[in-house]
């Protein structure tokens, strides 16, 4: 049975990266340098990204690289706003005119909720004397266009594309660039990097517009579904700040969903609120049909009208 693992914090499987490795393993193309394997993937992920000119691309090895590098090179003055909630603009830390830069989580991956381009547009606006350093993670490359509302925006590979591995893609102005410098001792293995540019290419022969689609498809089905049920209640409530790809609802702990999914072959994120109010969430990936969506979307149906029988 295939397993389609749909927890928003572990990678979604995507069915052509042992294809892709296969083919470049009779192709030789892992003897190229670093360096032009990403000029042969930057094209694709420009084309699938929407970017502006002066926007730079880079593959680097882990999230956890890349904060240590704007950690040293910020200090004292990068101020962190992460798991956004409502009202986050008012509960955010105090951020003065000598903010150097301003790091966001733009979607909290407990909750789904998710800021929208036009709130981070008005947050720069509000302090234009700061770099503006958006993880991007469960927003792009899906979500939103790319639009210039950050000065650095970066996501996980392994969540984004369903790769394996810590990798993740930056996108950066030239102003970021210059102060991170070539980071060609933190940018990813020659595998990951030849990998984004296949995965990026296969999503624009696929059409991105049409699976921006496909993701809104499948959120609004979620979102409907848990909406119309009494027994389902979605974490976030306004559906301005509703995550497209992370989808999340609170559930009675006595309707135990995690074990019945697991003989249907899909898993979520599943934890306990308290003995009788149980939390689940959804990854919205690309690589997962809308096919497997409607088969959640029958079996919760099932088992709620089960539970209104039975209790």
């Amino acid at each position: 049975m295939i397993i389609y693992n749909l927890s928003p914090e572990l990678p979604s499987k995507n069915f052509a990266v042992d294809f892709h490795l296969r083919a470049a393993q009779k192709a030789e193309e892992f003897e190229k340098s670093k360096q032009e394997l990403l000029a042969e993937a930057t094209p694709k992920l420009r084309e699938l990204l929407e970017l502006s000119e002066g926007f730079e691309v880079k593959i680097v090895a882990s999230e956890k690289a890349l904060l240590s590098r704007l950690d040293e090179i910020f200090k004292n003055g990068l101020v962190k706003l992460e798991n956004p909630r409502h009202n986050w603009r008012n509960n955010s830390p105090y951020i003065s005119n000598t903010t150097k830069a301003i790091y966001i989580e733009q979607t909290n991956l407990q909750t789904g909720f998710h800021l929208p381009v036009s709130e981070l547009e008005a947050m720069k606006i509000d302090h234009p004397h700061s770099l503006f350093l958006v993880n991007a993670t469960h927003s792009l490359p899906f979500a939103e266009p790319c639009a210039d509302y950050a000065d650095l925006l970066f996501f996980r590979l392994d969540l984004g594309f369903g790769m394996t591995g810590k990798a993740i893609l930056c996108i950066m102005n030239q102003e970021i660039a210059k102060l991170l410098g070539s980071m060609d001792d933190d940018l990813a293995s020659e595998e990951d990097i030849f990998l984004t540019g296949k995965i990026s290419e296969d999503y624009v022969m696929r059409g991105a517009k049409a699976l921006k689609g496909d993701i809104k498809y499948k959120s609004v089905l979620m979102y409907q579904l848990f909406s119309s049920k009494p027994e389902f209640t979605p974490l976030v409530g306004d559906k301005k700040y509703r995550s497209d790809m992370v989808i999340g609802a609170t559930v009675p702990a006595s309707m135990e969903i995690n074990k019945l999914l697991e003989s249907i072959g899909i898993q979520i994120a599943y934890s306990e609120i308290d003995e009788d109010l149980h939390k689940i969430l959804i990854a919205n990936s690309p690589n997962y049909s809308k096919e497997v969506f409607e088969k959640l979307v029958d079996f919760f149906d099932d088992q709620t009208s089960y539970f209104l029988e039975n209790h």
